[in-house]
């Protein structure tokens, strides 16, 4: 699952996720990509210490948020409009990677180590679920703004 979980994250943000940033906006992408994400966490929860419901679970998030990973780089040149503020889009959203990735672990294993894996699942989809909400307010922001 671990060799298999970032294979699955690049080969579906470089397909699927291609695919569909020809269909809709970035942005739009990044809140379907968290929404995705949610059935996947359900399926580990569901399913946790079962083998290949781990497995398919783990895989579907690996699918869900490399869509959302690819969109928000791609995002980038749809929100800020000159060469400068994209530099600095594109150095915030690889800081925030390393942040995740080296904060993200530790506090998950916390928490499922400290209240279990549902615990996990509940606090994913409520930082999911934050996600599209926060697209959403934003999108809501730009758009009053530009009328």
């Amino acid at each position: 699952m671990a060799t298999g979980m970032p294979l699955v994250s690049i080969v579906v943000s470089l397909t699927l996720g291609v695919r569909l940033l020809g269909r809709m906006s970035a942005v739009r992408l990044v809140q379907w990509g968290y929404a995705a994400a949610i059935p996947g966490f359900v399926i580990l929860g569901l399913c946790w210490g079962q083998g290949w419901g781990m497995v398919l679970g783990g895989f579907w998030l690996s699918a869900a948020l490399g869509i959302v990973q690819g969109a928000s780089f791609a995002a980038i040149p749809e929100l800020n409009a000159t060469a400068d503020t994209r530099a600095r889009a594109s150095g915030a959203v690889a800081q925030l990677g390393n942040l995740g990735t080296t904060t993200g672990t530790p506090l998950l294993a916390a928490l499922l180590a400290g209240a279990g894996p549902w615990a996990l699942v509940a606090a994913a989809l409520a930082l999911c679920a934050a996600g599209v909400v926060a697209h959403s307010v934003q999108a809501r922001r730009r758009q009053l703004r530009s009328t």
